[in-house]
């Protein structure tokens, strides 16, 4: 959406691609409330997405990869508590809802396998 990223023209080539080839584009309310933090969201093209919901089984898959990320501590240490980071969030809504890739500008959540 930001015409100045050194990326937006690429983005906006897949998001062509994908309307013009009937490929489902899916959008989740995590990613929404990353986007409100810079723009309202109303600016988005919702019209042109399937927006995902996190829902208590994704939760539940979350919980279980950040555990294999992250380990098997308690949930709170010392005074500080665990937080469960929105990319293993949004990969294990898609892991749950069996959406097969991602679009991502991060180059570290880079990975072709299913856990």
């Amino acid at each position: 959406m930001d015409k100045s990223d050194p990326l937006h023209d690429n983005a906006l080539e897949y998001f062509k691609y994908f309307l013009s080839n009937k490929i489902s584009i899916h959008i989740s309310t995590i990613v929404i409330a990353e986007y409100a933090v810079g723009d309202d969201p109303a600016t988005l093209p919702l019209n042109n997405l399937q927006i995902e919901s996190f829902d208590f089984e994704d939760a539940s898959i979350a919980g279980n990869f950040h555990k294999i990320v992250k380990g098997n501590h308690a949930n709170i240490e010392n005074q500080y508590r665990r937080t469960i980071t929105n990319d293993i969030k949004i990969i294990a809504q898609m892991y749950g809802k069996e959406i097969e890739a991602m679009i991502s500008k991060d180059v570290k959540s880079n990975h072709s396998q299913k856990p």
